[in-house]
């Protein structure tokens, strides 16, 4: 009997998942995402794209836009978190098209404040006190 081998890329991302842990608000925290082929076809990876991304405090740079992926080449997609000030804990979902499939990546963030100041200013300050009457006493001074 004979075997037959099939000629097909295959998409491979790494990690699936990524925690940015807590990130200073004011800061960017970066983390690499290894997009590879380990297929004996050509991989052509033909989007990258949020599925969803509340206020889009998560970003995605790679150049060239387009990647082609010979057999066993890979390359490094760097995924970024910016955190908003209002929102601690957030979370987003990366989308890679290619013509050997899908794959998705999520992604967890945690804002943090650690330089915060709070002032507090008292201009006029009043105290007013009025004597009253309870069951014909006056209270007061």
């Amino acid at each position: 009997m004979k075997s037959l081998a099939f000629s097909q890329a295959e998409l491979n991302v790494n990690p699936t998942f990524i925690d940015f842990g807590p990130t200073n608000v004011g800061t960017t925290a970066t983390q690499p995402l290894t997009v590879s082929n380990s297929g004996n076809e050509l991989l052509e990876v033909t989007d990258i794209f949020f599925t969803y991304n509340e206020l889009n405090q998560f970003s995605v740079t790679h150049a060239p836009l387009s990647l082609f992926l010979k057999q066993g080449e890979s390359a490094v997609v760097d995924a970024h978190f910016n955190p908003d000030p209002i929102v601690s804990f957030t979370m987003a979902t990366l989308q890679i098209k290619s013509t050997a499939g899908e794959a998705t990546v999520s992604m967890l963030g945690l804002a943090e404040q650690t330089n915060f100041e709070i002032s507090l200013q008292l201009s006029h300050v009043f105290l007013l006190y009025y004597p009253f009457h309870c069951d014909g006493l006056l209270y007061g001074p």
